[in-house]
């Protein structure tokens, strides 16, 4: 029987997840055929993802302690993997640098109902958002104020927004309200979400609204950093429970 440094073959974040259960230990591997790590597996797409997360939420403004603590990383390893992740995402922004992208805002109508029923947030963001299909029952509700549309992308179905208008309201800073605003969940991290609000924000400026509102739990930390971007704030309200959030011009 031979024996091999687990490092010498074995990726760092599969490594890190053993030592969890026996750290220091040597561990019998049958040997069998040779393939590539994860080949068979789940394996890469688990790290990949979990490695996309700990960037995300890096740049949402978490610090490296509490960012080990939360995926039980030393933050050596934390500080390896946002390294590498800046190399990932500056290697694809190298690729797409020049290329334009058409965002649209479509009415949801009968030709495009299916197509935005089919996007979808993941089950973590669930608990920020009602389905598209509940939202749209929402607007059928309060068609008077309502007006929902489909994201589209290059004439690709990419998200769901939808608004609130309602100028003549008692209170003029409570007139019009970003209710809902999503990107399918295989879809995100790609820059639509960005591009979207843009036109968002300019469709609310060209139809009259003086201000945007929105309310989200202080947990949606992707969504925060997002608005807060654009120069949204929290202007001391609650609703329902959320932290509203207003951009004035």
């Amino acid at each position: 029987m031979s024996y091999i440094k687990a490092e010498n073959v074995l990726p760092q974040e599969l490594i890190e997840a053993i030592q969890q259960y026996v750290d220091g230990k040597m561990i019998y591997i049958p040997c069998k055929e040779k393939q590539e790590w994860g080949s068979t597996t789940s394996a890469k797409d688990f790290f990949r993802e979990r490695n996309e997360r700990i960037y995300e939420t890096y740049k949402s403004g978490m610090g490296l302690r509490e960012l080990a603590e939360r995926f039980s990383l030393s933050e050596k390893s934390i500080q390896r993997i946002l390294k590498q992740q800046k190399q990932i995402v500056k290697e694809s922004v190298s690729l797409t640098e020049g290329a334009t992208m058409k965002i649209e805002l479509r009415p949801v109508d009968d030709s495009n109902r299916s197509d935005c029923i089919s996007l979808k947030v993941s089950e973590s963001q669930s608990e920020y958002i009602a389905s598209n299909e509940s939202s749209l029952e929402a607007a059928k509700e309060h068609a008077d104020v309502a007006r929902p549309f489909v994201i589209y992308a290059d004439g690709v179905a990419v998200g769901f927004t939808m608004f609130a208008f309602e100028p003549d309201y008692e209170d003029p800073d409570d007139r019009y309200w970003l209710w809902r605003f999503m990107i399918d969940e295989k879809l995100q991290g790609q820059g639509y979400g960005r591009e979207a609000l843009k036109l968002i924000i300019a469709y609310f400026k060209d139809n009259g609204a003086t201000n945007i509102r929105l309310s989200t739990k202080e947990s949606n930390v992707h969504a925060i950093h997002l608005y807060r971007s654009f120069g949204f704030a929290p202007n001391g309200d609650v609703n329902d429970g959320e932290t509203v959030f207003e951009l004035n011009w």
